[in-house]
C-alpha cells in the first residue's frame, strides 16, 4: 500500500511539469522518456499510467482550445485539419538534407522492428542514422514530426504491393478470397512495428495524413474488391460491388487487430494461431459473399 501512495504522490509531483511542458508543443511519451532517469522507483506500470493520463488530459484541453478557436474565429475545423494535412510534409531541397531525412526514416524504421514507438527516443533514432541529436532538430521540431514522412514512406511500400497483388487471378472466389487474406497477411506482419505506428498515431493525429495519401489508400481498397467481384458470377449477394467492399473491411480489420494487438480485446475473442484464423476468416467471408438471398 505504501509504495502505491509513493508512486501516486510522485505521479503527482512530476504531472503538473509535464503538462506543462507538453503546452509548450513537447509529447507526453517523449517527455517521459526524457525524464525516466529522474523517475526513480517507477516501474513500466506507474510509467505507462502516467503517460496514459497526461496524453488524455492534453487532449482534452487541446479540444477545448480548438472549439473555443474555432468559435472565435469563425474557421470550421475540418478546414484547419484539411490544412495541417496539406502542410504536414515539407520535402528536404538539398540533396544533403534529402540524404539526412532518409538516414533519419530508415533509422526509424530499422528502430521500430525492435521497440513501441513512444519508447524510442530522439537519441536512439539519431544514433542508428550516424547524425548528431542537434542535426535532427534543425529538420524536426520532435520525433512525431517523422510521422508524416513515415506514413509517406509506407505508402510507397504499400502501393506497390498492392499492384503487385492486384495482378494475380485465381481460378475460384474462395481461392481469391485466401490468396488475398494470406499476402495481406504477410504483408501486415512484416511490417507490424510501422503499422502499429501509424494505425495508432493516425487516431490521435489526423494531420500526420496527408490528404492525397487518404485517396491513395481508398483506391488501393477498391483495387483489392476488384479482385473479388471478378468472380461475380459466384457472388449470390444482391449488392454485389457493396458486398466486395465490406468484404474487404473485414479482411483488413480481421487482421490487423489480429496482428497488432493479439494480446488485446477484441483481438483475444480469435485465440487461433495466425495461420488458422486466416483460414476462417477467408471462410467467413466467402461464406458471407456466397450466401443466397432468402
Amino acid at each position: 500500500m505504501g509504495g502505491i501512495m509513493r508512486s501516486s504522490v510522485c505521479e503527482g509531483q512530476y504531472f503538473c511539469l509535464i503538462t506543462h511542458k507538453i503546452e509548450q508543443r513537447f509529447e507526453a511519451f517523449t517527455l517521459i522518456s526524457l525524464l525516466r532517469d529522474k523517475l526513480i522507483g517507477f516501474d513500466d506500470d506507474s510509467l505507462a499510467r502516467l503517460s496514459l493520463i497526461v496524453t488524455l488530459h492534453c487532449k482534452v484541453n487541446l479540444l477545448m482550445r480548438t472549439s473555443h478557436s474555432a468559435i472565435a474565429s469563425s474557421v470550421k475545423p475540418t478546414d484547419e485539419v484539411k490544412s495541417m494535412q496539406q502542410d504536414s510534409i515539407i520535402e528536404a531541397k538539398q540533396v544533403r538534407s534529402q540524404q539526412t531525412q532518409e538516414k533519419l526514416l530508415n533509422a526509424l524504421n530499422n528502430c521500430l522492428k525492435e521497440d513501441f514507438f513512444e519508447h524510442i527516443s530522439i537519441a536512439q533514432i539519431t544514433e542508428q542514422a550516424g547524425v548528431s541529436v542537434g542535426t535532427f532538430y534543425r529538420r524536426f521540431k520532435n520525433k512525431e514530426a517523422l510521422l508524416p514522412y513515415l506514413y509517406q514512406d509506407f505508402g510507397t511500400q504499400q502501393r506497390a504491393w498492392v499492384l503487385s497483388l492486384t495482378t494475380v487471378k485465381q481460378e475460384s472466389l474462395a481461392q481469391q478470397v485466401q490468396y488475398i487474406i494470406d499476402n495481406c497477411c504477410e504483408f501486415l506482419s512484416s511490417n507490424a512495428g510501422v503499422l502499429r505506428t501509424l494505425h495508432l498515431n493516425s487516431r490521435l493525429y489526423p494531420e500526420i495524413l496527408p490528404t492525397s495519401q487518404l485517396s491513395e489508400r481508398s483506391q488501393e481498397y477498391r483495387e483489392i474488391a476488384a479482385m473479388l467481384i471478378q468472380h461475380s458470377t459466384e457472388i449470390n449477394h444482391p449488392q454485389p460491388s457493396m458486398a466486395c467492399d465490406m468484404a474487404t473491411f473485414m479482411m483488413i480489420n480481421g487482421l490487423i487487430e489480429k496482428i497488432l494487438y493479439q494480446d488485446l480485446t477484441p483481438a483475444i475473442a480469435s485465440p487461433l494461431a495466425m495461420a488458422e484464423h486466416c483460414k476462417q476468416l477467408g471462410a467467413m467471408i466467402v461464406g458471407y459473399l456466397t450466401a443466397k438471398p432468402e
